[in-house]
């Protein structure tokens, strides 16, 4: 995939915290199962993200590249918005 707008990124597994990033407008804007907040909001310096590539984040000490090598990218899909009839 070429662009890094709009779409979840799976890791590969070695056992870390995280497997998936979903990245938008150019930023982490999630991570899962774990560490959300040590990766929310970074930039992603990649121009575009595709199986078998390093992500290269921008932390406020310089460009650092994840350990992790990408197996899957797919589109991000939207949250699902949960009312107060839902509860």
């Amino acid at each position: 995939m070429n662009k890094i707008d709009g779409i979840t990124v799976v890791f590969e597994d070695r056992g870390q915290d995280f497997l998936e990033f979903d990245i938008k407008g150019g930023k982490v804007i999630a991570a899962r199962p774990f560490q959300n907040g040590v990766w929310r909001g970074l930039q992603v310096v990649n121009e575009s993200v595709a199986v078998g590539d390093y992500i290269a984040l921008r932390f406020e000490s310089g460009v650092r590249t994840c350990a992790y090598q990408v197996v899957e990218v797919r589109p991000l899909v939207p949250a699902v918005q949960i009312g107060p009839i839902d509860i």
